[in-house]
């Protein structure tokens, strides 16, 4: 494990899928993760690359080859090697390998730079396409689970999700994990709060696109207690948890990328939401945590 620490903040990743696995605030001395309960969802704040969601069927041609690939793709399954490492900043970085070409047949680097400012763990993402003749078509996004209820003291239904601007914005609608053939449904009318309860995601999660605010905050209604996601320019956002069996958790994920459609083209150049690259071209975007 790997542990960055300021005044504020207490940081754990681990090498394997550059997961962050702990977040404690420490003038309250409270963890902000998720603790990854087998149970009810074994992981804490996985990686999405080199897709978001699913592949129809679980595979994809490209090239007229044919691949398997299973939901939000390899690289939260991988070991990063450090490359940088300080006590308030690590890069870790995964490069294609034999494993990886018999799933995704791409030339890549992958380099994950965490680092905490004050009481805001930033995370940074940096995709190279090595290649000097083939595009690299990707898509990244991030799936990380903070705790909810901050403390055991209060209830999952004592918090809001508070949105830095007033949104109107529909909801993307999907069914075993894939969108159903693009269809929206009506859900925020120019508001900036939805009060948390379970039985917003009985359809699974809450999935945006394109909003103007660029904050989402998990907000204690009662308190000043809050944990802010800072996600500029990332092209959806998606908010979940587990319905079927509840935890004390909920994950704010911005992504570059989004599932299929149940009528989605095999083809991977076709996925909605992915991003190219060029040869020898550099994708870069950023997120952060703040914890007020």
């Amino acid at each position: 494990m790997i542990q960055l620490e300021n005044a504020n903040l207490k940081l754990t990743i681990s090498k394997l899928g550059t997961e962050i696995k702990s977040l404690i605030y420490k003038p309250q001395q409270r963890e902000c993760m998720w603790q990854a309960d087998p149970a009810i969802w074994g992981r804490t704040a996985p990686i999405l690359f080199p897709i978001v969601g699913q592949v129809r069927d679980n595979h994809y041609k490209c090239n007229a080859q044919s691949y398997n690939m299973t939901q939000h793709g390899f690289a939260r399954d991988c070991e990063f090697i450090v490359v940088s490492e300080h006590s308030d900043a690590v890069t870790l970085e995964l490069i294609q390998n034999e494993t990886t070409l018999k799933k995704y047949p791409f030339q890549f680097s992958l380099s994950i730079t965490y680092r905490i400012i004050s009481q805001k763990a930033e995370v940074s993402y940096k995709v190279t396409n090595p290649s000097s003749t083939e595009t690299l078509p990707f898509s990244i996004g991030a799936h990380p689970g903070f705790a909810c209820p901050f403390d055991n003291e209060s209830y999952f239904e004592d918090y809001d999700l508070v949105f830095e601007q007033c949104e109107s914005a529909n909801r993307i609608e999907f069914s075993d994990g894939l969108l159903t053939c693009s269809i929206t449904k009506d859900y925020l009318n120019n508001s900036a709060k939805i009060p948390i309860n379970r039985s917003l995601f009985k359809d699974d999660a809450l999935i945006f696109k394109q909003l103007k605010s660029k904050t989402v905050s998990i907000k204690h209604r009662y308190s000043n207690r809050e944990l802010k996601l800072h996600f500029d320019g990332f092209l959806y956002l998606g908010i979940w948890t587990q319905p079927k069996q509840p935890g004390n958790f909920i994950c704010l994920e911005p992504w570059y990328g989004i599932t299929d459609s149940k009528n989605s083209s095999d083809e991977f150049s076709e996925k909605e939401g992915r991003q190219t690259l060029a040869p020898n071209q550099t994708f870069k975007a950023h997120f952060a945590i703040e914890v007020i």
